[in-house]
């Protein structure tokens, strides 16, 4: 649910892909990123990259198996200038401008991080179906976002387990708190609902929904730390806004234990 669209300066700030699907600017700080490749982008690769799955005669000459995804930072494109990956700068990873949709590339091209006449040849994986949770997995590990275990596509920042039932209450008046039926998620539906497929969904993870209880509760805790970071929804999404009331509600439900 974190910030839609560009707002970048690209001498100080690099480019990720939000929950939401565009992409938007971050500080620069890769100081902390797993130089490894974690288990989730290994498999979102295979699912999703097949034909470049093999060592001895990939498609492209691009070897993408678990073996090869460690050597492609840095590594340079056989049909581009640019590297094939730039960790924490999708306008520096050709890999990434592969397969980000056509809006996302023209307006990197109308924000000056792209040169005009770009041409990234055929949109990957070829023939689509795009926009996919593996798609989403790909690119934002390219853009930097740290896949703890590699088990899930958002950060922990609360520094605990995703189950609601690990809710720390210490210090949180649930006296009054909402329940989930009562409260406000259109902000988070308008990508995370599990109706909404493919583009409609612009890159929100497909495991990730907040149109229902389950499946809202098993996110409480990434829900909260992002809410209460301001990260999520996106600043300029074009959905609705997260008023300040829809906010709290859903810290203080995440806090307190999640009730339905």
């Amino acid at each position: 649910m974190k910030s839609i669209g560009l707002l970048m300066s690209l001498a100080s700030t690099a480019l990720i892909v939000g929950a939401c699907g565009s992409l938007e600017a971050i500080e620069q700080d890769t100081d902390g990123m797993d130089e490894g490749v974690p288990t989730a982008v290994v498999e979102a690769f295979a699912e999703r990259c097949s034909c470049h799955d093999t060592d001895s005669s990939p498609a492209g000459n691009l070897s993408l198996t678990a073996a090869a995804l460690s050597s492609l930072e840095g590594a340079p494109s056989n049909q581009s200038s640019l590297p094939l990956v730039t960790r924490g700068d999708i306008a520096n990873s050709y890999l990434a401008l592969k397969m980000v949709d056509d809006a996302t590339l023209q307006s990197l091209v109308d924000n000056g991080a792209l040169a005009a006449g770009f041409d990234r040849g055929e949109r990957m994986p070829l023939g689509g179906p795009f926009g996919s949770e593996a798609d989403a997995i790909i690119l934002g590990w390219i853009a930097g976002a740290e896949l703890p275990g590699g088990g899930g596509t958002g950060t922990d920042t609360t520094g605990g387990s995703d189950s609601d039932s690990d809710s720390d209450t210490m210090g949180v008046d649930c006296s009054n708190v909402p329940s989930f039926a009562d409260m406000d998620w259109s902000a988070c539906t308008h990508c995370h609902d599990s109706a909404l497929s493919g583009d409609d969904r612009q890159f929100a993870p497909m495991s990730v929904n907040f149109d229902n209880y389950a499946d809202a509760s098993m996110q409480a805790d990434r829900a909260m730390s992002r809410v209460d970071a301001g990260t999520m929804p996106p600043a300029n999404s074009d959905g609705p806004e997260l008023t300040q009331e829809a906010a709290d509600a859903i810290i203080l439900w995440a806090s307190c234990g999640t009730p339905e």
